[in-house]
């Protein structure tokens, strides 16, 4: 005789498919690269699904293309220009494994560069901007930077503010900039050693609650690549509250990612500051060497704002972000749901396997997809058109 499972448990087991299959939903979310290859123009085909809507690259400089000549640098970005790039050195410091170029940002050579759009509409002649996401690449060949900074240790003084964002070049001192009729302020160093840990604040902006990064300090790799990668979206109808964005890195020890919970940006109305923006963004405005014997080298520098600011490609050496040791943006030609066309790097050593990741606007991203054009058998997957 049939006998019928009581409606409770009936229901219980309904419940747990649509949950199983919710989860299984949920871990294949975000996007997913099917195939890569090389089309006649020697650019990256990425082909896959879910990429959503691609970035306005604003800036990307690689430094491959920057040139010396009697001690001074000239630059020739990827995408976009500089608004102002000054370094001076005998040397451009050479990566051996990749081949790739690298400037001395204090210690065998000196520089200071300045993001910024110009735009006669912008309160401050740049254009402004509320979303953004960029990403740089350190390395110290001497001592960590600032009084008492080693090899092996870090200064016990704040010491470094590798990326200064702001609005207006003195955005880090409103009443100084008022007073000489610049509304400038809003200004965020990310991050700052200051002495005990790294921080993501600024001189005029109050973040609540604080935004510490005490992963990168526990997992800093002495003498090895960080790169740091940052996001930050203002609410359009409350930019002074709570903020999307996040503070990740990438170097041998560890890959992790700090979600923001609160604010980018104060209120500096009353202060003389009305607009809620930021238009620039500093690399090495300040660093304090100190007793130290500083050589900090710089790497690749990305920035992308407006819209999507946030979705990208990485190319690593690891099958996983957390598996790999370096990371490199790519810049996109074009950008649909479903294809990508990228400049393709040639700095891939020869007969190595590499991966590609393609990141949504809402920092999803594909499982890693190999990248081995010069191999004896290409992965499969990886074509050459």
């Amino acid at each position: 005789m049939f006998s019928q499972k009581p409606f409770n448990t009936y229901l219980k087991s309904t419940l747990s498919i649509v949950v199983i299959a919710f989860l299984a939903s949920a871990a294949i979310a975000g996007p997913r690269v099917n195939q890569t290859y090389l089309n006649n123009e020697g650019h990256l085909v990425i082909e896959g699904s879910d990429f959503g809507q691609g970035p306005t690259v604003a800036l990307h400089d690689d430094f491959s293309k920057a040139e010396l000549s009697a001690g001074e640098v000239t630059f020739n970005p990827q995408v976009g220009k500089w608004y102002e790039a000054k370094s001076s050195s005998e040397s451009l410091y050479t990566d051996t494994e990749h081949n790739r170029k690298s400037l001395y940002a204090r210690g065998d050579g000196y520089s200071k560069l300045f993001f910024g759009i110009p735009d006669s509409s912008g309160p401050i002649g740049l254009k402004t901007f509320q979303e953004v996401y960029f990403s740089y690449t350190i390395k110290d060949l001497g001592e960590f930077p600032g009084f008492g900074g080693g090899l092996e240790n870090f200064s016990n003084a704040s010491s470094t503010k590798d990326a200064w964002m702001m609005l207006g070049g003195r955005g880090d001192n409103t009443t100084y900039a008022v007073s000489r009729g610049i509304p400038a302020g809003h200004d965020m160093y990310i991050p700052g050693w200051t002495g005990g840990v790294f921080t993501i604040a600024g001189n005029n902006t109050s973040m609540q609650p604080g935004f510490q990064q005490r992963e990168l300090k526990e997992n800093w790799d002495f003498g090895g690549w960080h790169t740091k990668m940052f996001h930050a979206k203002l609410s359009s109808s409350d930019p002074y509250g709570p903020a999307e964005g996040f503070f990740s890195f990438l170097n041998a020890n560890a890959y992790h990612v700090n979600v923001r919970d609160g604010n980018f940006m104060t209120d500096q109305t009353e202060e003389g500051v009305p607009y809620a923006s930021w238009d620039r963004i500093k690399f090495f405005a300040w660093l304090n060497s100190d007793d130290a014997d500083v050589n900090r080298v710089l790497d690749e520098v990305y920035v992308a704002i407006g819209d999507n600011a946030n979705a990208r490609i990485l190319i690593t050496d690891g099958a996983s972000l957390e598996a790999s040791s370096r990371a490199f943006h790519i810049s996109p030609r074009q950008w649909t749901d479903s294809k990508i066309i990228a400049d393709f790097p040639d700095y891939l050593p020869e007969g190595k396997a590499y991966f590609v990741h393609v990141a949504d606007s809402e920092n999803a991203f594909s499982k890693g997809h190999s990248l081995c054009p010069s191999c004896p058998e290409p992965p499969l997957g990886f074509t050459v058109e």
